[in-house]
């Protein structure tokens, strides 16, 4: 390990590179921090770290020691130009922030140094709540920055982020992370919302427009306030102040009482249809509307994918927004209004979500624009996914994950999940060996259910039928319905839109 009280000489010292090659910091100022006495390094102090990182500062400069590193001097060049290449990518540290090693009698110390910058976690204790807000925001713009153009999370721990004189705000740790839905910048607002007892109600309600805005200017889409808005819902609160700054931040981050957000729908009677990945089938869609306008059925939840794999998409939007469904967001449509990505979906599955981008009208994308990613009501949760899956449409209910996902329904005590995206109709219940099929479901008040209607228009149990259910609340049971369509009409228009044979064929066998 590098003795901190040793002097490294100007020959002791290779400089590598900076940021920004015309504001590098030389020899001689490195030298001069050197001279200084290693900082202690504590929770809450000026300077934080892991005990393998030694910091030596002075008015103007910070030195940090990487000596959990331990490589030759070959290696060692090798991994500092990695960073410099990625930090000089990414565009979040100080542009003078300046790589260089020491070469020790055992080994070769990796560092780095940085004009000393305020540390956000110190700047809170020393301005005005309305000016530490506004460097929350400076956070929040790198965070989401760095998220949406590289995939990356940063740390979100205020003790990383340092802002100059002139009020510019940087990143200060070396290391950069794999994203991760935002899950721990989720439970980063909930550790604020816990310790920053001077946010009232209005600063806590501003926070939550600054983060909807910066998150907005990089992610166009508003599923990840859907997202994190859930996952706060989620945490651990311990008193009412706390709760109440949860509240009125996602007030602001959900833009409750604009005039910009919907008013979401909900069911209001006792008895409603379950439909699910409809898929652009418009005959499956059109036999069970007509099967539910004989049952005197007026109310449905739609369980995503509207879209995908099918010939009418058009049809299928306009009839669901003619009957006013609640619907909500599936994989497919969250990829046609946010851009289809190149992995998750297979190439008839791009080609038939590029196809549709062609046809779709300005009403019709917006409607997909608009589906929320989940929906709750008292006694039940509808996703597309499982509902343990915090992005909601892109996991799987199966046969090796049931059990999990249905200990997330006793923990957060949802009796029954309502969910789509396997295309397989049946139940999974606590204690259940598997997934069964059945005709009707009889719910126990002391047990909790997964619920999938099956498939409309992409049913997947080899049989061919459009798949829905009936849930009726009162009686406390669930009917499963197959009813034939006119699948031969459906399959005529793939061929008029030369869809590729796969799907044709997967979809005659019901597969």
């Amino acid at each position: 390990m590098m003795n901190m009280d040793l002097k490294p000489s100007i020959v002791d010292i290779q400089i590598i590179g900076s940021i920004d090659p015309n504001q590098s910091i030389d020899i001689n100022k490195i030298r001069e921090v050197f001279s200084h006495r290693e900082q202690a390094l504590m929770h809450g102090a000026a300077f934080t770290g892991r005990p393998a990182t030694k910091i030596i500062a002075d008015d103007h400069y910070v030195i940090k020691c990487r000596s959990e590193y331990r490589f030759d001097e070959y290696n060692s060049k090798r991994w500092i130009n990695q960073a410099l290449e990625k930090e000089r990518q990414y565009h979040i540290h100080h542009p003078a922030k300046t790589w260089f090693y020491i070469r020790e009698v055992e080994q070769v110390i990796i560092a780095s140094i940085t004009p000393k910058l305020l540390p956000l976690h110190v700047r809170c204790k020393v301005v005005a709540p309305d000016k530490f807000i506004g460097s929350l925001a400076s956070m929040a713009d790198i965070y989401f920055q760095s998220a949406a153009d590289f995939s990356i999370k940063l740390d979100e721990g205020l003790s990383n982020y340092g802002m100059d004189e002139e009020g510019r705000l940087y990143y200060l740790d070396d290391d950069i992370y794999p994203l991760d839905k935002f899950v721990s910048l989720t439970h980063a607002l909930g550790v604020w919302f816990r310790q920053f007892e001077w946010l009232d109600p209005g600063q806590a309600h501003e926070l939550g427009i600054i983060f909807r805005e910066a998150l907005l200017k990089y992610f166009t889409d508003t599923h990840w306030v859907t997202v994190i808005s859930e996952q706060l819902n989620r945490l651990f609160y311990a008193n009412e102040d706390q709760l109440n700054r949860k509240k009125y931040f996602l007030d602001g981050f959900k833009k409750v009482g604009s005039v910009a957000q919907r008013k979401p729908l909900k069911i209001k009677g006792k008895q409603f249809a379950v439909l699910a990945d409809i898929h652009a089938n418009y005959p499956a869609l059109k036999t069970v509307l007509e099967k539910l306008d004989d049952l005197g059925i007026e109310e449905a939840i739609v369980l995503g994918d509207t879209i995908g794999y099918g010939p009418h998409p058009v049809e299928c939007i306009r009839e669901l927004q003619k009957r006013n469904f609640l619907t909500i967001r599936g994989n497919h449509d969250h990829a046609l209004v946010t851009g289809i990505p190149a992995r998750g979906f297979s190439s008839t599955g791009r080609w038939v979500l590029e196809w549709s981008t062609t046809i779709l009208g300005k009403s019709e994308y917006e409607w997909l624009v608009d589906l929320p990613s989940c929906h709750q009501q008292d006694g039940w949760f509808a996703v597309h996914g499982a509902p343990q899956d915090k992005t909601f449409f892109n996991a799987y209910v199966y046969q090796l994950t049931y059990e999990e996902n249905l200990s997330y329904l006793v923990e957060n005590a949802i009796p029954v999940c309502l969910y789509g995206h396997t295309h397989i109709q049946g139940v999974y219940y606590s204690g259940c060996q598997g997934i069964e099929t059945l005709n009707e479901l009889r719910l126990d008040e002391t047990s909790h259910y997964l619920v999938c209607p099956g498939s409309v228009g992409q049913p997947r149990n080899k049989k061919i039928g459009a798949e829905f259910a009936i849930f009726d609340q009162e009686r406390r049971n669930i009917q499963f319905y197959r009813v034939d369509y006119d699948l031969e009409r459906t399959i005529k228009d793939m061929y008029r839109y030369e869809f590729p044979p796969q799907l044709i064929n997967r979809l005659r066998k019901g597969q």
